[in-house]
């Protein structure tokens, strides 16, 4: 049984527990509210010469939210998680330099944190992964094995090309 206020039935467009679905583009992500707060929190604490580590703790935890609609995208903060553990940084304190640049980053590529639910599947494998050793990603040179390219040729519409970049997003 579903409580009527707290269910999307025949909609295009639904917001639940701070994600968006728009069903005609076929996309969900994060609201546009919830970017933009995340936006405006983050330019201030880079505004602030110093930040305790509990600022930037709660910052990169809503960047968390927006990274699990573009998986990948969690690669982007490495020294970020390791500033978050350092004892240096319990009493306030002047953000590391490349902190601020992983921050940067997050905000230039908020816009990327959407995922194409209609999009082909590529043909090349990946992985991504973070941790509070670190984080990376990888691709595969060769491509999918034959079981993969077959299940991926029976999917309606043309197979995507190989991605070129080093960076997926």
């Amino acid at each position: 049984p579903q409580h009527p206020e707290k269910s999307v039935t025949r909609s295009f467009t639904a917001v639940e527990l701070g994600a968006e679905i728009q069903g005609e583009r076929g996309t969900i992500g994060p609201t546009v509210t919830r970017l933009l707060k995340i936006l405006g929190l983050t330019a201030f604490m880079l505004a602030v010469p110093r930040r305790e580590r509990l600022h930037l703790a709660v910052v990169t935890g809503r960047w968390s939210f927006c990274f699990q609609f573009r998986r990948p995208a969690s690669c982007l903060f490495d020294k970020t998680w390791r500033a978050i553990s350092d004892d240096r940084l319990r009493r306030a304190a002047e953000l590391p330099w490349d902190v601020c640049e992983e921050m940067v980053r997050a905000i230039c590529s908020a816009l990327l944190l959407v995922t194409d639910l209609r999009a082909p599947p590529c043909r090349q494998a990946t992985a991504s992964d973070a941790s509070e050793f670190g984080g990376g990603i990888c691709q595969t040179v060769v491509g999918l094995t034959a079981a993969g390219l077959a299940a991926s040729d029976s999917l309606p519409g043309p197979a995507p090309p190989p991605l070129r970049s080093g960076l997926v997003l």
